[in-house]
């Protein structure tokens, strides 16, 4: 449980700061370019930051809970006001299942999809890198490139849908796959987290090594989940309106 909360709140981390980087040279860069790419990729990592952050904090706050026991549910530890505390997160932020639309229709279309292309691309950069790196890297490497392709994949897939005007398979679609996008990138996060430590290790070798421990158990652990939940993404809309709504 601990290394599990450690390894999302790396991973949440990490992508919060590339996100506010991303804002940062959409605004104020001088460069055109870099301005146009900031601008872009942070459309796209938005609603995943807004929605997947929240909704993973309020599962590690209850998983908090479970690792102080009795003593987690008192109020003296502190941890069940801040399960409190993180639970209006996933209102407050539009709420998630706005997030997770605005990514279906606004930010998979865009460009076509090249943009999104354009990000996953990225990620590939970090999965070749990933090569040659040791023994150590070579869970990591595979994990991210299998996960990497499920979610290229099934974003095709839904990309189709939707101009086939499957828009409710496609709604039916939004949260899960939100959930996958977040995930996956988590893992982009912490590959690269790994492959920086690994190259700062001469500077501190114990807090570069449980660096690298933590991305692995991350890649190993959490990452492969995603496999599981792409069924999910293409099941579609015709069990959500069999039951009546007064039946609920």
């Amino acid at each position: 449980m601990l290394m599990t909360m450690k390894a999302y709140t790396d991973a949440m981390r990490y992508m919060l700061y590339d996100n506010q980087l991303l804002i940062d040279l959409e605004y104020f860069s001088d460069d055109e370019e870099e301005k146009r790419a900031g601008e872009e990729k942070c459309s796209i990592l938005t609603p995943i930051t807004k929605a997947w952050l929240s909704d993973v904090s309020v599962e590690m706050c209850n998983l908090a809970i479970q690792v102080y026991g009795g003593m987690g549910y008192v109020e003296e530890t502190g941890i069940a006001q801040y399960l409190r505390d993180t639970r209006i997160t996933p209102i407050y932020e539009g709420t998630n299942g706005i997030q997770a639309l605005d990514l279906m229709f606004r930010k998979l279309p865009l460009d076509n999809g090249q943009a999104l292309q354009r990000l996953l691309e990225e990620v590939q950069v970090v999965i070749n890198e990933l090569e040659n790196q040791g023994e150590e890297f070579v869970s990591m490497r595979n994990s991210l490139y299998e996960a990497t392709t499920a979610i290229s994949e099934v974003s095709i897939w839904l990309g189709g849908r939707m101009l086939e005007g499957e828009l409710v398979d496609a709604s039916a679609a939004a949260s899960p796959y939100l959930n996958v996008f977040g995930t996956v990138l988590g893992g982009y996060y912490m590959a690269k987290a790994a492959l920086e430590a690994k190259a700062r290790m001469d500077e501190d070798k114990e807090y570069f090594q449980e660096k690298i421990t933590v991305s692995k158990f991350y890649m190993e652990q959490i990452l492969p989940q995603v496999l599981g939940l792409i069924p999910a993404i293409k099941a579609g809309k015709e069990d959500l309106y069999k039951i009546k709504a007064e039946n609920f």
